[in-house]
């Protein structure tokens, strides 16, 4: 984290130096490398930045902005002292900012305080209950809170944080899990096995909740663990993960019939070398080289947003390294948000993800479009032509065993058919509606290549490649997507990024279409790019493999 701080302030700083006053630059700068001399240098810029409010009171935010990255930065580095000074200074010039009091809490909670934490962690979930912010800054704040009253030794009053946003909204599946995991730790163990369960139920994802369960399960009986793998692989059977775990546990038990009948299914959906975990044993490869079969269907690689940070970048760089060594997919995808959206997003950006996504890269590579890649910067016009420059027909760079076409009127539109499977790449990202008219005129433009694409296509299945979900504006391409997808009566997968958390659903769009959104690249939980594979069955025409946890994937 350390890095990736230091690289977003020295990169605001950079943006923003043209506009501020040189001296208050300079004071920053002061501030930003002062160590010994802290408390002085701290004292030139307050006082700087207190004459600059007198004259320009409503021009602080980008000084805001710095003040509270470097605040980060230094509880990365364990100045929470500080770190709370300065985010003091950030709450004496923005009182209505919510987040100036998780700030502000945070710092008191790094230094042990954890009543001041509170107090300032509930006002800012007052302040941000009042606000237009999304669900997901509330959601933080939550966890936040309750952490804090677990460092205050009130247990209960954790668990009520979370009984009181179930009561607010029963949906809040991520509410219903952290209830479940406080039952495993402090209270009923049974009771906690119920609340993961009915996570997993509202989530349709066995990551959290169900990966909880399983954990607490491992620890003790071997009977009760197994058939929760059994029901695992029965309710997520497109999961190469949720197959080799039970293998695993079955080797382990020395169940070698069962195993083997569990191998002989999983090797009819997954390529062998997704069985990770089962074939580090010996029995394990035993099984899956007795078992291997000509295994038909086309592979490609999906992969979300990001990289946002430095270390990000640094994954991704080994993700596609052991994409050309290991990997038998044909093609990468990247479904937008190449970086961390910013207002202001310079040109290098995009050289840069450029370089990354095809140095001693041989397999093809596109790239969707995504918001912060375009729409939610400050020149929408702009940032679209430094893409289509770098990352547009990103495809060119690269030997193609099959052509690839465009919509005339929108060049960002694409799609392919190398083989069963026709591929639609569409510009559909989230964010921020810049202009309402053109949003129409390209979503329309969305359909029409969707609905030309399907109709002239002899493929056996169909792939829609999105940044964000069909339902976005106000659900405007959903209708002729319905029609689209009813007319061309073959399974179709709809693959979009934005979310940043897997699920996996079939989709209420149309009775054939499969919903699946992928998790941020990277991210705190080392999410790999997914392998996904047309098998060729109506049952389960697509099979994923998430790669979390394999061995090649683990970013050292």
């Amino acid at each position: 984290m350390r890095f990736s701080r230091l690289f977003l302030i020295a990169l605001i700083a950079c943006q923003s130096a043209s506009a501020d006053e040189p001296s208050m630059m300079n004071y920053f700068n002061q501030l930003r490398s002062s160590a010994s001399g802290f408390d002085t240098a701290f004292e030139r810029y307050r006082k700087q930045l207190q004459q600059q409010n007198s004259q320009q009171p409503a021009d602080l935010n980008a000084d805001r902005e710095r003040l509270n990255d470097l605040g980060y930065e230094f509880l990365d580095q364990s100045r929470a002292a500080d770190a709370l000074k300065l985010f003091q200074l950030n709450l004496e010039f923005s009182p209505h900012d919510w987040s100036s009091y998780e700030s502000l809490a945070l710092a008191y909670y790094e230094q042990e305080r954890y009543e001041l934490a509170s107090i300032n962690f509930q006002q800012a979930l007052n302040m941000l209950e009042s606000s237009d912010s999304p669900l997901k800054g509330r959601r933080g704040l939550l966890k936040k809170i309750a952490r804090t009253y677990l460092k205050l030794g009130n247990h209960y009053a954790a668990l009520y944080v979370y009984q009181i946003e179930i009561a607010r909204d029963p949906e809040a599946d991520w509410a219903v899990q952290k209830i479940g995991q406080w039952m495993l730790k402090y209270g009923n163990p049974s009771v906690g096995m119920r609340w993961l369960k009915r996570a997993t139920d509202m989530q349709g994802s066995p990551d959290k909740a169900w990966g909880k369960l399983g954990k607490y399960l491992q620890k003790g009986s071997t009977y009760r663990y197994i058939h929760y793998l059994r029901e695992g692989r029965d309710r997520f059977p497109y999961l190469a993960s949720s197959w080799d775990r039970l293998i695993a546990a079955l080797l382990d038990d020395y169940r070698f019939r069962e195993a083997e009948r569990v191998v002989a299914q999983a090797l009819s959906l997954f390529q062998a070398e997704s069985l990770w975990r089962t074939a580090r044993s010996q029995a394990g490869q035993q099984l899956i080289k007795t078992y291997t079969q000509d295994i038909h269907g086309e592979s490609f690689t999906a992969m979300g947003c990001g990289p946002y940070w430095p270390e990000d970048e640094q994954a991704l760089k080994h993700y596609m390294k052991v994409e050309n060594a290991s990997s038998n997919s044909k093609f990468i995808i990247h479904l937008g948000d190449l970086g961390k959206g910013i207002d202001e997003v310079p040109e290098s950006r995009y050289a840069n993800m450029a370089d990354i996504l095809s140095t001693k890269n041989a397999k093809p590579a596109f790239v969707v479009l995504g918001d912060n890649d375009w729409n939610d910067t400050n020149d929408p016009a702009k940032s679209l032509g430094f893409w289509k420059h770098h990352l547009g027909s990103f495809y060119h760079h690269f030997k193609l065993p099959f052509n690839v076409k465009t919509q005339p009127q929108r060049e960002e539109n694409f799609s392919f058919e190398p083989g069963d499977v026709v591929y639609i790449g569409i510009n559909l990202p989230e964010g921020r509606v810049h202009d309402e008219a053109e949003w129409r005129n390209r979503i329309k433009d969305d359909g029409d290549w969707i609905q030309l694409s399907l109709a002239t296509s002899k493929a056996k299945a169909a792939v829609i490649l999105s940044h964000a979900p069909a339902d976005v504006f106000d659900g405007l391409l959903l209708t002729s997507l319905e029609q689209s997808a009813t007319d061309f009566a073959k399974p179709l997968l709809f693959l979009n990024a934005n979310g940043h958390r897997w699920f996996y659903r079939k989709s209420d769009w149309a009775a054939n279409i499969t919903h699946v959104q992928l998790d941020k690249l990277h991210s705190e939980d080392a999410y790999p790019p997914v392998q996904i594979r047309y098998t060729g069955r109506d049952d389960m025409p697509f099979v994923f493999d998430r790669r979390i946890g394999a061995p090649d994937w683990l970013v050292k």
